[in-house]
């Protein structure tokens, strides 16, 4: 995909780059070996018969049917798909600086284009800001609604965070958890997750800006969220102090996922969302 911050969710060429990317994703479950469904996996219905044509598959012939009927015949499949996304997006303030906002709306829109073309529906909790309900789409149909509400978010400019309702969740949701994680109040929710052994990515966000301090002398520095400020002289000294405890940060979430059965994803905000989705999807199990 080209760099994501050049053109709108709503454009055009962004709408190419989103149906290209589905194409391959198309293809990649194409070429699946056919399977039972697991629990927690995407795999085959059989919905019938039809003739068989020069082409398909040896391997879905039905000899039964070919010696009681002397008719060469195939069986067909559709996907039994995830019936539910379930997408939460951190939209606090921290958010909003150094492209994580973009690099979330990009790959929210593709996961969620990819699910609405599979027949899924898709729920996304934007868990920090309640000032409407979280909004449901399921169908092509929704695709215009969803790029445009995700383009038209707003991000908090409070740090009174509220973690999400999960009581709805189920052994079919697939849940994604997209957030800079400097907060706490996804390490209960991910234990509950983590208790009821459900499919779950925690997305980490963190952009090169902020994994390694840069730049010397004295900042005047305010927190995003609460409006705080504080007054620093950036030494050598105070950088690798702040590069530790940013390595320790980053280990932390990934330990915090690891231990409870989570897959973990540290991502910047770089031209990479295309590699970013499909390495999602395949820690879903959504290939095989």
């Amino acid at each position: 995909m080209a760099p994501y911050i050049e053109y709108s969710l709503t454009s055009k060429t962004f709408g190419k780059q989103l149906e290209t990317l589905y194409q391959k994703i198309r293809r990649l479950l194409s070429s699946r070996p056919v399977t039972i469904s697991q629990k927690g996996c995407a795999g085959w219905e059989f919905i019938g018969y039809k003739k068989y044509v020069p082409g398909d598959n040896f391997k879905r012939i039905d000899w039964n049917v070919f010696q009681r009927w002397q008719e060469i015949v195939v069986r067909e499949y559709s996907m039994e798909t995830f019936r539910k996304w379930w997408i939460f997006w951190d939209v606090s303030e921290s958010m909003n600086f150094f492209y994580k906002k973009e690099c979330a709306q990009y790959l929210i829109a593709s996961l969620s284009y990819i699910a609405l073309h599979l027949g899924d529906e898709v729920h996304l909790s934007t868990s920090f800001w309640k000032n409407s309900p979280d909004p449901v789409w399921k169908g092509i149909s929704h695709i215009p609604r969803m790029l445009s509400f995700l383009e038209n978010v707003p991000f908090s400019t409070k740090s009174t965070n509220t973690p999400p309702d999960i009581t709805k969740l189920r052994n079919n949701s697939k849940i994604i958890w997209i957030s800079d994680f400097y907060d706490t109040i996804h390490q209960p929710i991910f234990q509950e997750i983590g208790y009821r052994n459900l499919p779950c990515v925690a997305v980490h966000i963190c952009s090169e800006q902020e994994k390694k301090a840069s730049g010397q002398g004295k900042y005047i520095l305010q927190d995003a969220e609460t409006g705080i400020q504080k007054t620093i002289y950036l030494s050598e000294e105070t950088k690798q102090t702040y590069n530790i405890k940013m390595e320790e940060h980053i280990k932390k979430i990934h330990t915090f996922c690891k231990h409870y059965g989570m897959s973990y994803f540290l991502i910047s905000p770089k031209n990479q969302i295309e590699q970013y989705c499909l390495e999602i999807l395949r820690a879903l199990r959504l290939f095989h």
